[in-house]
């Protein structure tokens, strides 16, 4: 590959035969669906050059020999501290781990536990709090029942960044504050 930038991809097979120069980007994805890894495994596998990718795949590990890390484990190496970086972190050790795609309310409650986190008292809200942001949403035909997204998988990967946090924040909606303001303004 002297002079060139990127992977070779070499495919061949019946009627098919590819070979072609492709972005790092686009040799990760394959190699991860090659592996049935998560694309943030291959990715950070590949940009670290070890096998020690901090949202491994269940292929990557029984590759590498290593058991998965337990919820609790998982989330502290995602560095998920709020509910809905929780939420997405969970939903993605469930995809990954658990080979379980989509997820129920109940399966979030289960996974609080085996995390020994406490389970937020009000989880509808938190939950769709999670699904506004985008890193989940519902799954169509399967009441109560939903699915990570692209970005909620990325925004895992990426281990929540500041500027992540920044435009995900809960709106404030304190009555409290509404009231004070009102009355302060009218008093003007």
């Amino acid at each position: 590959m002297a002079g060139e930038k990127g992977f070779r991809l070499k495919l061949s097979g019946q009627g098919v035969s590819v070979d072609r120069v492709v972005s790092a980007d686009v040799a990760h994805q394959i190699v991860a669906i090659a592996l049935g890894a998560s694309a943030v495994t291959v990715a950070e596998t590949l940009r670290t050059g070890s096998d020690s990718a901090p949202a491994g795949g269940r292929e990557m590990q029984s590759v590498t020999g290593r058991t998965p890390p337990s919820v609790r484990e998982f989330l502290l190496q995602q560095e998920a501290k709020r509910i809905p970086e929780q939420i997405a972190s969970m939903a993605l050790y469930l995809k990954n781990h658990r080979n379980t795609a989509v997820f129920t309310s109940k399966d979030l409650v289960k996974t609080f536990e085996d995390a020994q986190e406490p389970v937020p008292k009000n989880l509808p809200r938190d939950v769709g709090w999670t699904v506004r942001i985008g890193w989940i949403a519902p799954k169509i035909g399967m009441k109560n029942t939903y699915y990570l997204t692209s970005s909620g998988e990325a925004a895992v990967g990426a281990k929540f960044p500041a500027d992540v946090r920044r435009k995900t924040k809960a709106a404030s909606s304190s009555r409290r504050g509404r009231k004070r303001r009102a009355a302060k303004s009218s008093s003007s």
